[in-house]
């Protein structure tokens, strides 16, 4: 399940960068999120990769790919 960067760019631009910010905040990933300006995000690490990934991930993919990547998961257990 990937994301397209313009997708990603535009988001972290518009109004679902602050859902993303307080939740990579709560992880300890550092990133800055100031009015009118993209949200920013320091990826010092492969797990703090992933874990970007699945923060922004969780919000702008539709319940419907997220369920079916989840069913994948399950099945691969």
């Amino acid at each position: 399940m990937g994301i397209p960067a313009q997708e990603v760019e535009g988001l972290l631009c518009g109004g679902q960068r602050w859902p993303i910010y307080q939740r990579l905040q709560e992880l300890g990933i550092p990133c800055r999120c100031e009015p009118h300006q993209a949200l920013e995000i320091d990826v010092e690490s492969p797990l703090a990769a992933l874990l970007v990934w699945s923060v922004v991930t969780q919000v702008v993919a539709p319940r419907s790919e997220q369920v079916a990547w989840l069913e994948r998961c399950w099945q691969l257990g």
